[in-house]
């Protein structure tokens, strides 16, 4: 009898695993009406202007947004009312500040709120990053290609903090526009405050 009652629950399991695999979830259905960032830019100490990008889907263009807030998470919070769907900072791979941000109290914040990933990229701009990006027509690429073909090795937020907490500074590669285009013009070594 306790024989057929493990078979029977395998059964059923392996039925509610079948059908949650086939069928659309509740997560697909939440993710129809969600834009993901992948570019996320940030400026100013107080108040902070957050400058998202979206990659470009098929022949659309890349889709941004700006918004501002007294701090990282409130605008971060107003960021995600701009778009036609919601926008999710969930996925974001890249992350610009911009010459005025305190770099080691942003990236605590990021990490702190989860929101960016622990792998998101961390990069620096000669000017402010609401300006960098704009300057680009594809940044969220642009990044990515810089990265792959080896000119630069940009941190991960985590290998960011780490150095930071480590040996009490990190060296972040510093993003320039050259023409229409993304460049590496250096590094910067960011202090711990």
């Amino acid at each position: 009898m306790r024989g057929r009652g493990v078979v029977g629950g395998l059964i059923i399991i392996s039925l509610v695993v079948a059908l949650a695999v086939a069928s659309p979830g509740i997560h697909d259905r939440e993710l129809i009406d969600v834009t993901l960032l992948q570019t996320l830019g940030v400026d100013g100490p107080g108040p902070v202007t957050l400058t998202a990008v979206a990659p470009s889907e098929e022949k659309e263009p890349p889709q941004r947004y700006h918004t501002r807030g007294d701090s990282l998470s409130q605008a971060r919070e107003k960021l995600r009312e701009l778009g036609k769907t919601r926008l999710e900072v969930t996925h974001v791979a890249q992350l610009v500040l911009g010459p005025d941000v305190a770099v080691e109290r942003t990236l605590w914040e990021e990490l702190h709120d989860r929101a960016s990933g622990c792998d998101a990229r961390v990069w620096l701009s000669d000017r402010p990053a609401q300006e960098l990006l704009a300057g680009v027509y594809e940044p969220c690429l642009r990044l990515r290609a810089l990265e792959e073909n080896g000119h630069t090795k940009a941190p991960t937020l985590l290998e960011a903090l780490s150095a930071m907490t480590r040996e009490g500074q990190v060296t972040l590669p510093v993003l320039a526009l050259e023409g229409e285009d993304l460049a590496v013009v250096g590094t910067r070594t960011i202090k711990e405050a």
